[in-house]
């Protein structure tokens, strides 16, 4: 009977520590559905962490080390709260990761309080591996310090049209039919260009009403089978003068090489940071996101000439 009165306390808070979770995975099927790279992840690290979480109740079960103790209670409590804070923010930010990662540590902050510092530790690489899981977590932890050190720049909206581009011919690609519809509420237009020894590349989206449509860039390219060689936040000059900041990716398929300038601006600001981007966005505000690319060599000067052709094309002074 005191086993009874002590386990289902303990059950009643797995099942509400599961709730955050639980509400994120129509979001966490979408991921696995639509993005190859995201479903790579979910398998991997999703099947490591169930198998630590399998290894780690074997354990507690085997040598009944499962128990609570007065003084391990606070930190579990206190930790408890910054990931539940933590989930809150998410969800006034609307940012899915922030929920989900902020959900893993709610369940092992409740594996803590409930079963003990033991249980704790043991259950400790199941939460990393499903942390590893979240989708977009291995992209910020690759890019997090350069983001940081972006400063926002004068804003820059092109407008991009068949023949917005003096000295090269134009046209209008039709968006893929997995690209039309990813961009559900959004609106997006896809360019190409090119003149008799030059081609670029452009996509403009006028962001619609769910950001969520919007992801890292080199996150879609690794989706799509590209391997990114480089990427940086770059200074480029601004076309209607000073900075302009873009993040640079460098990036290799069997379709060849290519060097990609990704943006964001609204009206006020521009960033080459996803991450300031999505600090920096409001509803209220018109946000779009633009990619220029062209083809690109193996060596530096190839680089070099590449960059010079996107930032005349930028600028609008390539010439035939």
């Amino acid at each position: 009977m005191r086993a009874q009165s002590r386990t289902l306390p303990r059950l009643a808070l797995f099942a509400l520590s599961a709730v955050p979770l639980v509400v994120k995975v129509p979001y966490l099927w979408r991921a696995w559905a639509h993005s190859p790279l995201d479903r790579t992840h979910l398998n991997l690290y999703g099947a490591l962490a169930l198998v630590a979480i399998c290894a780690a109740i074997a354990v507690l079960l085997r040598w009944h080390t499962a128990g609570t103790q007065a003084k391990g209670r606070i930190p579990a409590i206190a930790l408890l709260g910054v990931f539940l804070a933590a989930y809150a923010g998410g969800i006034i930010l609307d940012v899915n990761a922030l929920q989900l990662i902020a959900a893993v540590g709610i369940l092992w902050s409740a594996a803590w309080l409930a079963l003990g510092r033991v249980a704790a530790l043991l259950f400790a690489p199941a939460a990393l591996f499903a942390t590893l899981a979240v989708p977009g977590t291995l992209h910020w932890m690759r890019n997090i310090s350069a983001a940081f050190a972006v400063t926002p720049r004068a804003a820059f909206t092109p407008v991009f049209t068949p023949r917005s581009q003096p000295g090269m011919l134009g046209r209008e690609v039709p968006l893929a039919p997995a690209l039309a519809r990813f961009f559900r509420t959004s609106d997006a237009h896809q360019f190409t260009y090119a003149n008799i020894s030059n081609a670029v590349s452009a996509l403009a989206v006028s962001i619609g009403g769910d950001i969520h449509e919007v992801h890292p860039a080199t996150h879609c390219l690794r989706s799509g089978g590209w391997r990114i060689v480089s990427e940086k936040i770059v200074q480029i000059e601004h076309p209607n003068g000073g900075i302009l900041e873009v993040d640079e990716a460098v990036a290799d398929s069997f379709k060849g090489r290519m060097v990609i300038w990704i943006w964001y601006s609204s009206d006020e600001a521009s960033t080459g940071s996803f991450l300031n981007f999505r600090r920096m966005y409001s509803k209220s505000a018109r946000w779009r996101t633009y990619q220029v690319a062209t083809s690109v060599g193996e060596g530096e000067e190839d680089l070099a000439a590449a960059r010079l052709l996107l930032r005349r094309f930028l600028a609008r002074e390539v010439r035939p």
